[in-house]
């Protein structure tokens, strides 16, 4: 939390807004550990975004035994961890990356999310708008601040080689000066944060 919040404090005057990598669909989670995660990212500093990707097991690998012993059917690899299931958990997720919903409203989602495992109703028309806003904002900031870090290929190189970049810099997005040594915000997460002490033993 502590590094998120001066992470975040550089966004996004300095960069864009910096981006966690979030896996759902473990079919060994609780019910408490997809609440939590979700209540993680709601307390998290902002800005941020998120990459969010849904679990596949790469077959021959350490994770692949353990599920198996467990009796745990996984998709493969070959299966596109990119693509969510529209659970009312994986749909908040992208609600949380573009903008914090009010509490009230974001408890009440909460009580309708159950653990991956769980047999539940999906919303596939809700989570392909959602979806679609999620990439739009990810869009957005990335031109705004003429980021081509999440762009295979040539893009970036010619926009660049073309003078693009240096006008819209120059013109349209000044780089502001850098801050000054301890001026940049600092919250007291700690207070925000149960701290739990274990005895060594």
């Amino acid at each position: 939390m502590e590094a998120g919040e001066v992470i975040a404090s550089f966004a996004p005057e300095y960069h864009i807004p910096p981006t966690y990598d979030i896996i759902m669909d473990k079919p060994i989670e609780t019910r408490q550990d997809v609440v939590d995660t979700l209540e993680l990212l709601y307390r998290m500093p902002r800005p941020y975004t998120l990459f969010i990707y849904s679990l596949k097991i790469i077959p021959n690998t350490g994770l692949e035994q353990p599920m198996k012993e467990r009796g745990v059917d996984l998709e493969a690899i070959s299966a596109n961890y990119s693509v969510i299931p529209p659970k009312v958990a994986n749909l908040l997720l992208y609600a949380l990356a573009v903008r914090r919903p009010p509490l009230r409203l974001f408890d009440w989602a909460l009580t309708r999310v159950h653990s991956s495992a769980t047999p539940q109703k999906e919303y596939p028309t809700l989570g392909m708008a959602l979806r679609s806003v999620y990439l739009g904002k990810r869009v957005v900031d990335h031109l705004r601040l003429m980021d081509f870090s999440i762009i295979p290929g040539w893009s970036g190189y010619v926009v660049w080689r073309l003078g693009i970049i240096g006008l819209w810099r120059r013109r349209f997005n000044p780089r502001p000066p850098r801050p000054e040594p301890g001026k940049h915000r600092r919250v007291d997460v700690g207070a925000r944060i149960p701290v739990v002490e274990v005895e060594a033993g």
